[in-house]
Order: structure tokens, then sequence, then C-alpha cells
């Protein structure tokens, strides 16, 4: 990625390659702001809304284009702003070279923070604001002249003055969302994640074939991740009884069913719309769909009843079917892989294998589906504090980990009170497992004895299926223990179960939430990470492990909220 007509770095914008933070001693050396001799570097990238021609013309040959080759497009017109809290400049072999950062910016101010209760929220977030000298009016006209939402914004911090540029490591690197003069130029800033608040799904256009009829014009397009048991489809073609529940390649279509009585595969699947509305399809019987214009089912009679399929979802680059790969492919839909921290998904694949199903009928943004295959599975997504996303799950603390001590932390530590769901502890877990997606009421079952056993009709009237974990010692001997339930996207019992296990381990009597205080030694950690913590009070003299959920930070002040 390019600022400007200088290149940024040597990698793409959002790839994990500016240096990692300093080694901790170069840190945790001066934690006072009179002795710390860091300097924090902000680059800005303002759009200029400005309008330019292609580099080149394409060749034509008569009126016709002359091959198929792309030719090169310009970047988005931008400006770029690089800044400090004291002024600084590059050497004249560095990275960046001979480049000025004039010292007009305040130290960053922004709140990171994961959830600690399941079911709270996406996880990562971070939210900030930067504050840049104005009182000369030089920057009076910014906010009208040019726009920073959504523009890339990277803070970063060298642990001394005389460190490189290439030494920079990034503490924020996100979005703007909007900006104001007066004194000051105000940027407040979000972490990459803002860029998901846009739809998930596509509208059908009404245009007929797998666009839908004019019934469905502006309807939004149905999507299905993982085994999705119970879905519903749009009927796109009533002529033809063709039902699409996927905007795109699925991976299979394992059953269809009327009013719950399955209907027998005619064995033949279709990889486009037009191959199967040709087809034919006999009296009784079904056709799956699985194509790159769509995905879904036709069927070769009328139905009587209700129509619902389970199905096995998004193929696109593979088939996925649990936590961490639905998630990504749900982010891939707005943001490019290499806004990812592939890392992440990888460990939670590892750790978290259990099959889900995610089944989206209704337009929501890709953010808040993304929040809720991760909240149905007690995890999170978002930035954990390097400028990509991630994933994970809150995990009881571990040894090990960065060490801080009186010497690093610049105030008093402060216990915080438990959030009341968790809190003095938790003795039971209820988990939801094996999604329904389209319930049927009784009149909606077809009778006996198509539907025989009253487990399965049960089955196609429930949501889903509940499984219940619980240490009652804990509710005796704590009167106030609480108990959590949560609706999960697992389809088996045993995945279910063990996300209880490990939610009651995670929530036993005992934990706590205290606020540290440090200097830059703050930025090393990671959102999730293991720290131990050593203070004369609070149970904290010898030492404890405790997993990092928040930072505050405040130029040269960090206070890190923890959870163990």
């Amino acid at each position: 990625m390019t600022l400007g007509t200088t290149a940024w770095g040597v990698v793409a914008w959002g790839v994990r390659s500016h240096a990692a933070l300093p080694a901790p001693a170069a840190f945790t050396a001066a934690a006072q702001d009179s002795l710390c001799d860091a300097v924090f570097l902000v680059e800005l990238q303002p759009a200029t809304g400005a309008e330019v021609a292609p580099t080149y013309k394409p060749l034509t040959w008569g009126t016709c284009a002359w091959g198929t080759l792309p030719y090169p497009q310009p970047a988005a017109p931008s400006i770029r702003l690089d800044l400090s809290d004291r002024d600084w400049t590059s050497r004249p072999d560095d990275v960046r070279p001979n480049v000025h950062f004039e010292g007009r910016c305040e130290p960053p101010q922004f709140d990171r923070s994961i959830p600690i209760v399941p079911g709270s929220g996406r996880a990562a977030v971070s939210i900030g604001e930067l504050q840049i000298v104005n009182a000369d009016g030089i920057y009076d006209s910014y906010p009208d002249a040019y726009a920073i939402d959504a523009a890339p914004i990277r803070v970063a911090v060298l642990p001394r003055r005389s460190s490189r540029y290439s030494d920079a490591g990034t503490v924020f690197g996100g979005q703007g969302l909007d900006w104001w003069a007066d004194g000051s130029l105000h940027i407040r800033m979000r972490d990459a994640g803002y860029l998901l608040d846009v739809p998930l799904l596509s509208l059908y256009g009404g245009t007929g074939g797998a666009d839908g009829g004019a019934e469905l014009t502006g309807k939004p397009m149905r999507q299905s991740y993982g085994l999705c048991r119970g879905v519903s489809g749009d009927l796109v073609s009533p002529g033809l009884l063709i039902y699409r529940c996927h905007d795109r390649l699925m991976q299979a279509v394992d059953a269809v069913y009327i009013s719950g009585a399955p209907v027998t595969w005619d064995g033949t699947v279709y990889t486009s719309y037009a191959a199967l509305g040709a087809a034919t399809v006999a009296p009784g019987r079904y056709a799956a769909w699985l194509g790159s214009d769509g995905s879904g089912w036709r069927l070769g009679t009328s139905p009587g009843g209700t129509v619902t399929a389970d199905v096995r979802g998004d193929a696109v680059g593979g088939y996925v079917s649990d936590t961490a790969g639905v998630i990504r492919r749900l982010l891939e839909r707005g943001v490019a892989t290499s806004a990812l921290a592939l890392s992440s998904f990888a460990s939670m694949s590892a750790y978290l294998p259990g099959t889900i199903g995610y089944h989206v009928g209704e337009q929501k943004t890709i953010a808040a589906a993304a929040t809720e295959v991760a909240v149905a599975a007690a995890c999170w997504w978002g930035d954990a504090g390097d400028g990509l996303l991630s994933v994970g799950r809150l995990a009881s603390p571990l040894g090990g980990g960065l060490a801080l001590g009186p010497e690093q932390i610049v105030d008093e530590v402060e216990p915080v009170a438990l959030p009341d769901d968790i809190g003095p502890c938790v003795w039971r877990v209820e988990a939801g497992y094996r999604r329904n997606w389209m319930p049927l009421s009784g009149t909606d079952i077809a009778p006996v004895p198509t539907i025989p056993t009253e487990d399965r009709r049960q089955e196609l009237a429930a949501q889903s299926r509940r499984v219940t974990v619980g240490l009652p010692e804990r509710q005796r001997k704590s009167p106030l223990a609480k108990a959590l339930t949560l609706d999960t996207l697992f389809d088996a019992e045993a995945d279910a179960t063990a996300l209880c296990n490990n939610l009651l381990t995670l929530y036993p009597p005992g934990r706590r939430y205290y606020r540290v205080p440090v200097g830059l030694a703050g930025y090393l950690p990671r959102l999730g990470d293991t720290i131990s913590v050593t203070w004369p009070r609070w149970g904290l003299a010898g030492g404890k492990p405790l997993r990092l959920v928040g930072q505050r930070a405040q130029g040269r002040r960090v206070d890190l909220l923890c959870f163990g």
C-alpha cells in the first residue's frame, strides 16, 4: 500500500509485518513520564475526494477492447499526515527515509477490551481519540476538505528517540471515524472491525431465474454455513419449485422435508440454476443445486406443507463447519484475508473443533453475524491489539507471560467487582445444541404414521436440544452462585457439554478482577494474554497469573484490566 506517492512500509496494509513491540526491557526500564524517552508516531491518510483519470487508457481495436488484461488503476487520492508527540525525523537509510514527524500530537488515548461474561459482546473492541495541536489554525479546513472516515490510522511507539523507524511497534492500527477542529484537531478512531458494520446479505433483484421473481425484489438472500438443520429456502421459482438457501456454492443438501417428512433424493446434483431449471425431477423426489450462482434444491411435486432442509453450507474456498472457520468465512465477506491474524483462527480450530451450523435469513451486518457465531461458543473476535482481526476465547490464566511488579506498576493496584452474571462464581451451565432453524408447530408436522416417533415430533417442534452441567457444592457454599444459560450452534451434545465444563472451570470461586496501572510495559501484552502481577496487597504478594481483558491507554500510562 502507498501513502500519497511514497510506499508506506514495505508490505500491504493490514499484514503483520511492522516490528513487534520492543523487548520488555526497553519499556519497563522507563515506566515514569519523567524518565521516558519513547516517541509516539501517528500516520494518517485522509482522502481528498478528488477524481483522477486512469493511468493508462485501454487499447482498443475498432470498437472492442483489445485483449483482456487489466490496465493499472490509480489508488484513491489521499494526503499523508505524519505526526508525533515530540519532533522526530527518520534516518536517511531507514525504511521511510528522511521523514519528519511534527510534534503536534498529544499522546494517544484509546480503550481496548474483550468480554469476560459469555454473551456480553463480540469482544476485542478498540475505540480511541487523537488530539493534534491546532493553535495556529493550520488544520481548520481539514475536516471539510478531507475525509477521515474509513481512512487507515496507525499509531506506533519507538522505545527511545534514537531508535530507527523500522523499530516502531504498532500499538493501534485501525480506521478513522470522524474529525473536527477547534484549538485542536480531534480524531475519533476505531479498530478494523468498524469496516464490517455493513450488510451481510445480498438482495434479490427480481429479474427471474436464480435472482427470484418480482415478489422477492429487494428481499435479502439467505446464507448458510456449516451443518444447518431445518433451514427454510426462498422459493425463487414457484413454477419450477426451486428453493434457494445460499447465495453461492454450498457443500451439500443432505435432506429435504415436507412437514417434517423426508423427501427422497433423486441422486442428482446440478451445478447451475439453468441446468436445474432444464431438468426433470420425478414426483415425490428432490434434486440438489450446488453452484457458483447459488445453492438450494428443487422439488418434483408441489408440497402440501412447510418445506425445510438439512444442508452443509458455504464451500467457496473449501467447506468449513467449525467456529473459527465460519467466523473467518463471514469476515472475509467484508475484508481481505490479509486483514486477519490467521494464526489465531488456526489455534481456535484446534481447541474448538466441534461442528456448528449458522443460517442467516434476515438482514444483519457482517459484524453482527460474526458476533452471533462467537457468542454461541463463548468466544470473541476483533482487534486484539495489533491492527489485525483475531479470534479467541477467555481461558483460565496459566503461569508465565509478562511479569509486572512494583518497578513497573505506577500507581495502586485496584480490585474491581466482578460482573453480576459471574460473581461470586458459577455453579451451573445450561446450553442448547443441534439448532433447528425452523421449528414446526403441531399442525405443521405430518401426522402418524408418516412421522411415527414422539421424539422426532418433539425435535421438529423444538428450537434445540438442551444439556446441563453443574457443581451443586458451589451453590451450597455460595447461595448467590450464578447459573449461566446460552444457545450454542454446536451440532453434537459432546461439544456443548465440553463448553459447559469449560465455563465451570473458568468461573470457580475465588476469581478476581483488577485494574493494574503501568507505564509503557502495558502496550506489550495482547488481549487474552497471561501476565503475572506482583503487588503487596489483594492476594498478589506472591505473584499471580491473570488474563488481560482490557487496556486503557493514556499515552505513557496504560491501565490494564485483568481477570484471574
